[in-house]
């Protein structure tokens, strides 16, 4: 996941690259001006999207917290119960002296501290009293037993090793043979994963992206009209539905069972986030001039991809706790479960009607029909690029499914005093 870029227009209609939908020019001194222009807007704009990000970082924060907390109760109270029948002596507490209406002692010891906390504040990291040892009994949310045995873990778990491209691809093996779980942070894993480019998004080099000008593709489809029917029709609810699973079981208990559980609940929040990302087309100073709405929606498309960063994040933290506790490691993350976003190092830009003008040029007596419309052309770009929907219309050509060692590979972990 690259969340860095930013949707900026090309000036006129300049040449758009294959990868981002930047201009080459737009970094240059040529464009001084135009940047100078949009400055003071821009400033008030980051004010507003920094205060709406910390609010959304923290909700999340704050309802992954909660749904741990939940779970480690409902856990911690089945121990009571158990450890009461086996001590009669210990009988319940009488409500009012004390005690919850169901007997439960509200001491209990084996809630996670780290889980109470205040410390585990709305900024969504992790608090020091969660940062056990392996070897550390860390309550009900942690597993009984580590997934594996040590060298299985990618990375190392209690340790860096040596990582080798063949056992841990599409993993970046020089990345991440430093690393051990134990002692991973969020910088590791965010903004960008160390995998390698062109696993899920095709990747070509720099030096051999495609230039495409207006007239090389249905730029003309790009209008307000068009663009508020495409939306309208809401093309991501064909990514509904969380990925079907390979590496781990979804009702899994513990820590990992959590967070796996709030990431479902806010992956739909996300989802036109995700589509958009790449199904992203470009919106040129020339196309805004004619349609200025179109500018509204571009900031738009921009925040939702912040928060739904933001979202992740959140997500990636509690997940690195769940690593260091055993339940699973990077790999994880490889699941068709889990939808992406592109790298810049990736090809993503849709240019509507390419498929069909790019025919038409090479052919002028093809007179191949080209798409109408933005709904069309979406479907002729789908057909041509099935990756665009994250596999989730086409779970069978998911790159993990050819990844043997993910089939399996966290499954029948238990978290303590599981029922």
């Amino acid at each position: 996941m690259d969340l860095t870029q930013d949707d900026e227009p090309p000036a006129g209609d300049g040449v758009v690259s294959g990868d981002d939908g930047h201009d080459p020019a737009d970094d240059s001194g040529s464009k001084a001006s135009h940047q100078s222009s949009m400055k003071k807007g821009a400033a008030t704009d980051s004010g507003n999207d920094d205060d709406a990000d910390d609010e959304d970082t923290a909700e999340v924060a704050g309802e992954l917290l909660e749904a741990q907390t939940l779970q480690a109760l409902a856990q911690s109270r089945s121990a009571e119960r158990r450890r009461r029948q086996a001590s009669p002596r210990h009988g319940p507490k009488v409500a009012g002296a004390g005690a919850s209406p169901d007997g439960y002692d509200d001491s209990d010891s084996n809630r996670d501290p780290a889980l109470l906390s205040p410390r585990a504040g709305s900024s969504g990291e992790l608090p020091a009293s969660s940062r056990r040892r392996p070897s550390e009994p860390s309550g009900p949310m942690s597993p009984v037993a580590p997934f594996g045995p040590e060298e299985l873990g990618i990375p190392g778990r209690a340790q860096a090793r040596k990582m080798f491209e063949a056992d841990v691809d599409p993993w970046l093996a020089n990345q991440i043979s430093d690393l051990a779980m134990v002692k991973m942070l969020i910088n590791n894993l965010f903004p960008v994963l160390p995998t390698k480019p062109g696993w899920l998004f095709p990747r070509v080099d720099s030096g051999k992206r495609q230039q495409y000008t207006a007239q090389n593709y249905c730029a003309d489809l790009i209008t307000e009209a068009n663009v508020r029917a495409l939306l309208d029709a809401a093309p991501w609810e064909v990514l509904e539905g969380t990925g079907v699973a390979i590496s781990f079981e979804t009702d899994v208990c513990g820590r990992l069972g959590a967070a796996i559980q709030r990431y479902s609940s806010h992956e739909p929040e996300s989802l036109q986030s995700y589509w958009e990302f790449t199904h992203s087309f470009p919106i040129m100073h020339t196309m805004v001039k004619r349609h200025p709405w179109l500018a509204v929606y571009r900031k738009e498309r921009n925040n939702r991809r912040s928060h739904a960063g933001n979202r992740w994040k959140v997500f990636l933290k509690f997940l690195i706790l769940a690593m260091r506790e055993g339940w699973c490691d990077l790999d994880l993350l490889l699941d068709p479960f889990f939808p992406h976003f592109p790298k810049r190092s990736v090809t993503v830009t849709w240019f509507p009607g390419l498929t069909a003008r790019q025919a038409n040029l090479a052919d002028p007596t093809l007179n191949r029909r080209e798409p109408v419309g933005l709904l069309a052309a979406l479907d002729e770009g789908n057909s041509a690029d099935p990756w665009r929907n994250h596999y989730r219309d086409l779970p069978q050509q998911h790159p993990a499914n050819s990844i043997p060692r993910l089939t399996d590979k966290f499954f029948r972990v238990q978290a303590r005093d599981a029922e």
